[in-house]
């Protein structure tokens, strides 16, 4: 034994001389404490002789362990200079070498897991690094593989910051993608240059977005730590190629002038059309090209890519056979005991695609879920129209309990702001009238005398009102505005009377209101690859993508179009 060139937990390292080959080797002795427990010694020999398996320059080659017997219970492996953490702590480690050392420690990962072996510790202490700068992998103490009968711990395995969240809770589940986490961990701890603080922890996209590197290489080291380990690459494969496609872009990219294209995120759906995205690029010089496409709705907005995400939740409700009918009002509550049906409820999201962040767009009044007297509550809520980061939704409610004579049906419309992530209104009062004005006369020619002014049991405080309003783009490329109109009474001709019942009609609004600033006209060879922008009951939307980083990203969420 020559000296010690590193001490841990369970063993100490040391630099050696093999008198038998003439050589200088590094020895691995595990602690005596821990050399005593048979599962730990067990793991530590099952991971050499993985090690001694697999043959890739970037994984420590394993030359010898201690026989049957030995006193001391150790590993033989070809000589290093040190690891990761301590070349990180010298200040030598710059961008370049980092993103070196992460491709070529990612293609030891794809080696093994094309063999279906999961490291699942991969941090900077288990990177060794030889004089030229070569880093290899070791430590393979807590490998996962297929064939394994177990000798591994069911506890939380891996070092906290640079472990995977779902190996905290079930390590022996772990997929390749866990490796993808701790490698890039690694990475953006060599990009920081010192200990990784808790703040990655608490919010990794901002802090990796503070690191001095390209912004492709952000997008990777973001989506490879996400939390959910479906939206990391899956393994060592996918993010090798990730990264040096990033890399690319970043040479490509450096002294690029400015930008000769626009990118477009276009969005249609409807009852004959299916709800789909499609990334268009918009150049000067050339017809628009299609780069892909994704089903439902996806926006650009605030650096960030959405995607609006609807689900169901249970709910349950009293069978209608539970009433009396010839029950007073005031008997009409009924037991807790009475027979409940299962039934379920629409509900509705904004999400960003990367961090998961989730923008509600529910109404503030609740629906009585539940309701003692409720037989029937159905729901429909559905984005109507998006422009720049706005998107606009309509949610139709319709409840029916023992305390109605009929349905009574609801409906609310709002703004979601996707920059200031919260519902807004766009039209103040006095642009709503001045709507109201512009299209009234062609509003009640179609509502056929809803209305009637004159009548005396119609009060003028109910005048026509704009209830939605939702983005359109006209033949030649203009954006107008799709606005119902709703009558606030009506003539029942069973009654011969007024009601408080509503009507509503549709009129398009050829001059869009001063309030919406980021007003989007496209150019007019892009409605003809718009899915359904030329039938009138679309639903529509568009946003320009004039970030890089978002533009790179859109890679990753959508389909290339095929031909």
């Amino acid at each position: 034994m020559l000296r010690v060139m590193g001490e841990g937990g369970f063993a100490t390292v040391w630099r050696a001389r093999d008198l038998r080959e003439d050589r200088e080797v590094a020895v691995k002795v595990l602690h005596e404490f821990h050399a005593a427990d048979p599962m730990r010694r067990e793991r530590f020999l099952r991971g050499a002789r993985k090690m001694r398996e697999l043959s890739h320059p970037a994984i420590a080659r394993v030359l010898d362990t201690s026989p049957e017997g030995a006193r001391a219970t150790y590993i033989v492996m070809d000589p290093f200079d040190g690891d990761l953490r301590a070349l990180a702590a010298s200040g030598l480690v710059k961008a370049d070498l980092a993103l070196r050392v992460a491709l070529r420690i990612a293609d030891a990962l794809a080696y093994m897991h094309e063999r279906e072996i999961v490291h699942r510790d991969v941090k900077p202490s288990n990177i060794l690094v030889r004089g030229n700068d070569e880093p290899v992998l070791t430590d393979f103490d807590l490998v996962g593989f297929k064939d394994t009968t177990g000798g591994t711990r069911t506890g939380a395995l891996g070092t906290f910051v640079y472990a995977a969240p779902e190996m905290m809770t079930r390590p022996q589940e772990a997929s390749p993608a866990a490796d993808v986490f701790g490698l890039s961990m690694t990475t953006i701890f060599l990009l920081y240059g010192a200990m990784l603080p808790m703040d990655v922890l608490r919010d990794g996209p901002t802090f990796v977005d503070a690191l001095d590197v390209h912004s492709s290489i952000k997008i990777v080291l973001k989506r490879a730590i996400d939390w959910n380990p479906e939206r990391r690459p899956q393994d060592g494969r996918a993010f090798f190629a990730a990264l040096s496609e990033a890399m690319e872009r970043r040479t490509r990219g450096a002294g690029a002038g400015p930008r000769k294209e626009r990118h477009v995120l276009l969005w249609s759906a409807g009852e004959q059309i299916p709800s789909e995205t499609r990334w268009v690029c918009i150049s000067r010089d050339s017809p628009p090209r299609v780069f892909g496409k994704r089903r439902g709705l996806s926006v650009a907005a605030a650096g960030r890519i959405w995607e609006w995400q609807s689900s169901l939740r249970p709910i349950r409700l009293v069978e209608q056979s539970a009433f009396n009918e010839d029950a007073s009002e005031a008997d009409l509550q009924i037991s807790a005991d009475a027979p409940r049906l299962q039934s379920s409820i629409s509900e509705g999201h904004i999400v960003d695609l990367l961090s998961g962040l989730r923008v509600p767009v529910m109404s503030e009044r609740p629906v009585p879920f539940e309701d003692t007297r409720q037989f029937e509550l159905r729901r429909a809520i559905i984005p109507v129209g998006a422009i720049g980061h706005r998107v606009f939704v309509f949610e139709w409610n319709l409840e029916h309990n023992n305390g109605f004579w009929h349905h009574r049906a609801t409906a609310f419309f709002r703004v979601v702001d996707l920059q200031r992530v919260a519902i807004i209104e766009p039209l103040d009062k006095l642009s709503r009238s001045t709507i109201v004005d512009e299209i009234e006369l062609s509003a009640l020619a179609q509502l056929d005398g809803a209305f009637a002014y004159d009548d005396p049991g119609v009060d003028e405080a109910l005048r026509p009102q704009l209830t939605v309003y939702r983005p359109r783009w006209r033949d030649d490329g203009k954006m107008c505005l799709a606005c119902q109109i709703t009558a606030m009474c009506a003539f029942t001709e069973s009654d011969n009377r007024w009601h408080s019942y509503t009507k509503s009609v549709s009129v398009l609004l050829p001059d869009v209101p001063p309030s919406f600033s980021e007003v989007m006209d496209v150019p007019a060879e892009v409605i003809a690859i718009w899915p359904g922008a030329s039938a009138g009951e679309a639903y529509m939307g568009a946003s320009y993508v004039d970030d890089d980083e978002v533009i790179l990203s859109l890679e990753t969420y959508f389909n290339a179009e095929s031909d």
